[in-house]
């Protein structure tokens, strides 16, 4: 029993040992990685992919999951874009309107999955088409660019995004904590996602929190849209398309748990950390999309396998 405790409690310190570990390993073979540049870059995309896992996280709490969140960053980009340069919206009120209009795909989301009855999967799925097709309409397929930096109402100065993504990220987790762990709609998620009908039998509304949950998913999906257009000065068609199988590794990886009502944000967040830190690693080392992507797809498999088959 001693021996079996004294194992789980190794456990964290060897997870959080792993991306130094990680950045060590690639520094040594490419003999560039702890640059300026590099280290900002790192800390920018962990930043964004962990906004989304936050995001995702409280879908895949109530047992649901969300394919759409990279339509979703396209879509709320490609808004604000368009708002700003062509219609000459403030960036506030261009934000504003793209948050609002984010939270109603996200109700849109849990409603007709709800209602419906239809597999969250399949229902969300759809849904990223259908904003993929709006996003191609309403750009007619082209990027937007911004000069300057008319994308950055926050910062002012392109160098200061990556500390304002960074911070914006420890917000969201303070927050999303905060949350879960001392308020009951936090805790009604768990519920809900651990025993559906169970919480139906004790008086809480199982529709409305998970609706609640997809519209905390797209909030975060906006605020992602709104860092990465300021971080490129472009807003494109395909932006935010990776981010659905990261976020989905990065939560399975973490600990969270598909059938619902199991997971920790911060052990999502440090998977999502090992694996920026492996993609920034494969693309220095020079391997293509297409490569680093098989592996990601593996690694998603492999997880995806994983969660099913674990018992909770």
């Amino acid at each position: 029993m001693k021996n079996k405790e004294k194992k789980f409690s190794r456990k964290p310190i060897f997870v959080l040992l792993l991306p130094v570990i990680e950045m060590f390993v690639l520094e040594y073979i490419t003999g560039h990685f702890f640059s300026l540049n590099n280290m900002l870059n790192i800390l920018y995309r962990f930043s964004m992919l962990g906004l989304v896992v936050i995001g995702m996280s409280f879908v895949i709490l109530t047992g649901g999951i969300d394919f759409s969140v990279g339509g979703q960053i396209a879509f709320s980009g490609m808004l604000m874009a368009i708002l700003i340069i062509r219609f000459q919206f403030s960036y506030a009120a261009a934000f504003v309107i793209a948050t609002l209009t984010g939270m109603l795909i996200g109700y849109l989301n849990g409603s007709i999955s709800i209602d419906f009855k239809i597999e969250p999967s399949v229902e969300t799925f759809g849904m990223m088409i259908i904003l993929n097709g709006l996003v191609y309409t309403i750009s007619g397929g082209h990027s937007i660019i911004g000069e300057g930096e008319i994308f950055q109402f926050w910062t002012g100065e392109s160098n200061k995004i990556f500390g304002a993504a960074f911070l914006a990220l420890f917000i969201a987790y303070s927050v999303s904590k905060l949350l879960l762990k001392k308020t009951y709609p936090g805790r009604f998620l768990h519920v809900v996602g651990e025993n559906f009908e169970t919480a139906e039998f004790i008086g809480i509304n199982s529709r409305r929190v998970k609706i609640l949950a997809y519209i905390l998913c797209s909030f975060m999906m906006t605020i992602t849209a709104t860092f990465t257009i300021g971080y490129s000065h472009v807003a494109t068609p395909f932006s935010g398309s990776e981010y659905m199988s990261d976020s989905l590794i990065a939560c399975c990886a973490g600990g969270f748990s598909l059938r619902g009502g199991s997971g920790r944000i911060e052990g999502a967040l440090m998977a999502a950390l090992i694996l920026v830190i492996f993609d920034n690693g494969m693309r220095i080392l020079g391997l293509n999309q297409g490569s680093t992507g098989f592996v990601k797809a593996v690694i998603l498999l492999g997880v995806l396998v994983f969660n099913f088959r674990r018992k909770d």
